[in-house]
């Protein structure tokens, strides 16, 4: 959900949300969002961490990046298990997707390493554009406002 609309729920809920659900990975890393979420104490929780790289294989998606791929060699990794650590030390709950059992257990194995200062930083500044879900759907219709 946008702010607009967690604070319309803030101004009349008797239980405050916890979390919210959102597309978030290096191609859209929802900083002002996640800033707003912490400033009220919400959990920022990451769909589709990677980018839905099945549907966009392209240098904008970040699995695709250079700077994702050196960062990886540089760390013995892959690029999956570096985007999902950036989000993690960022704070956020990933919710990666996988239907490959080789490809879920690597996805877990992200607790024994940590990206730099400027790894981080290389990440953060990828390319900004929703990935998971376009902001326009087969025959034009507007499906999201962006944030």
């Amino acid at each position: 959900f946008a702010p607009s609309d967690l604070e319309s729920v803030l101004a009349s809920a008797r239980i405050r949300p916890a979390v919210n659900q959102v597309e978030c990975h290096p191609n859209w890393n929802q900083a002002s969002l996640k800033q707003w979420l912490e400033a009220r104490n919400i959990q920022l929780v990451a769909y589709s961490p990677l980018g839905n790289p099945g549907l966009y294989q392209d240098e904008a998606n970040a699995m695709q990046s250079d700077a994702v791929k050196d960062i990886a060699r540089a760390l013995g990794r892959t690029p999956a298990q570096v985007i999902l650590r950036w989000s993690l030390q960022r704070g956020n709950v990933v919710i990666p997707k996988s239907v490959t059992p080789s490809r879920i257990e690597k996805n877990g194995r992200v607790f024994d390493f940590k990206l730099s200062k400027e790894q981080m930083a290389t990440l953060d500044g990828l390319e900004q554009r929703r990935l998971a879900n376009p902001p326009i759907r087969a025959g034009g219709r507007r499906v999201f406002d962006e944030l």
